[in-house]
């Protein structure tokens, strides 16, 4: 964390994505819908998370911004400090690493920047959903999500998530986008288990019930509740945890058969997706039938390390050979 003091009164920052706390990462989703230049952007930012207020912005003959902390600590009395517009910007720019600035103006003759968010996130921050009930379908309930990082997500569940997101990048700017963002968060997000005990030997840490493809519309249904806003950090902390499994397993992702042929229509590559995952399968169980359902089943992690080894001592073998 940043510790910044304004008149000797200290205020943390947090300085990379796995500090934020929800209600920070909820205000920079709602910003990025809200589209405001980029500077801006920083200053919103800034405010929100320091609890600060423009009580005065700068006039004409005076550079002066004038901020008030209304959740002083002393009774009755509020913090108020005096910025100019250089110094402003000197405390927000702590706040840069959470943006990719646009070189580009937005407009014409503006010199204001976009921006865009480059996301890093791989903590959840949303361990559990409280959903509100369904009028005369469902009743409320409390969904649980998985761990950090995906950590224990399954082979099986994350099959189903590449390809409904695959699908939703397909139709996002389209009607259908919101239904297949839905199914991948029904994927993940799953009632609590019931009888559990932590104490349990047996106890394997994940509070969901088990992974069932056939409950995923039915709890769809649950997840149409949600605010957008919530939807969309789920959304950009799972595209941050897939981008981590990149960097984690680059044999698995650079690998030619995991990624759908150029010359295929835009329709088609959901199911090369599928298809390239099941063939992962078929690998992974040596094409033995009564070995592929314990395979699915397997923790992400230990599918995609066993794939990136093997591809990576085929890569060996292959450069061996070409050299005799």
């Amino acid at each position: 964390m940043h510790l910044i003091t304004i008149n000797s009164d200290p205020y943390p920052l947090p300085k990379r994505w796995n500090d934020l706390t929800e209600p920070q990462f909820r205000a920079i989703v709602e910003l990025v819908a809200a589209s405001p230049g980029y500077d801006e952007a920083r200053l919103r930012l800034f405010l929100t998370f320091t609890g600060l207020r423009v009580l005065q912005k700068p006039l004409k003959e005076a550079d002066k911004w004038i901020l008030v902390n209304q959740k002083s600590k002393i009774k009755n009395q509020k913090s108020k400090y005096v910025l100019a517009t250089f110094q402003l910007i000197e405390l927000s720019s702590r706040l840069s690493w959470i943006f990719s600035p646009s070189p580009l103006s937005r407009g014409e003759g503006s010199g204001e920047r976009s921006f865009s968010v480059s996301c890093r996130l791989t903590r959840n921050l949303l361990p559990v959903l409280k959903v509100p009930r369904v009028p005369k379908v469902l009743p409320k309930i409390k969904l649980y999500g998985p761990s950090n990082a995906l950590s224990n997500l399954r082979f099986s569940e994350y099959i189903y998530l590449e390809t409904n997101h695959a699908r939703y990048m397909d139709t996002v700017s389209g009607n259908a986008g919101g239904h297949y963002l839905d199914a991948m968060i029904a994927i993940i997000y799953r009632p609590r288990r019931p009888f559990i005990r932590t104490s349990s030997p047996t106890w394997d840490g994940d509070f969901r019930i088990p992974f069932n493809p056939f409950h995923i519309e039915k709890n769809q249904k649950r997840i149409a509740r949600l605010s957008t806003v919530t939807k969309h950090m789920i959304l950009m902390w799972y595209q941050s945890c897939t981008l981590s499994l990149r960097h984690r397993f680059p044999e698995v992702f650079t690998n030619p058969l995991s990624q759908p042929s150029p010359k295929s229509p835009k329709s088609q590559s959901n199911t090369e997706i599928f298809n390239t995952f099941m063939a992962m399968v078929n690998t992974l169980s040596a094409d033995d039938v009564t070995k592929k359902d314990a395979v699915r089943e397997s923790y992400l992690y230990d599918a995609l390390e066993t794939i990136n080894e093997m591809v990576r001592c085929n890569k060996e073998l292959e450069k061996r050979l070409k050299q005799k």
